[in-house]
């Protein structure tokens, strides 16, 4: 048994240093680490996934300002999690229907 065998770090694992890097400031990390982790999203459990393209979506527009792509992340979350307020107002928000401000 190799116990310092490289592998690959899991999403949960990814969405944390994207969390991490949010924290240290380092904006343009996080979306990095958030696309890393969408990319290996768990499909068996819909609120890990709903999270991660919440994430994504809220900093790839904050960063790059990418609307589009950040109302579509946000779309996929809630197709995953309907009951996801924090998702639902940011979505109302980049459409212009903002009832407060989220940032």
């Amino acid at each position: 048994m190799d116990w310092f065998a490289p592998r690959e770090p899991e999403q949960g694992e990814l969405a944390r240093l994207g969390f991490m890097s949010y924290l240290l400031g380092d904006f343009p990390g996080e979306l990095g680490w958030f696309n890393q982790a969408a990319g290996r999203m768990p499909y068996d459990n819909p609120e890990v996934a709903a999270r991660i393209l919440y994430n994504r979506g809220i900093v790839c527009y904050l960063v790059e300002g990418d609307k589009e792509g950040a109302i579509a992340d946000l779309e996929k979350a809630l197709k995953r999690m309907p009951d996801y307020p924090q998702a639902k107002e940011a979505l109302r928000g980049l459409r212009g229907k903002l009832r407060w401000v989220l940032w």
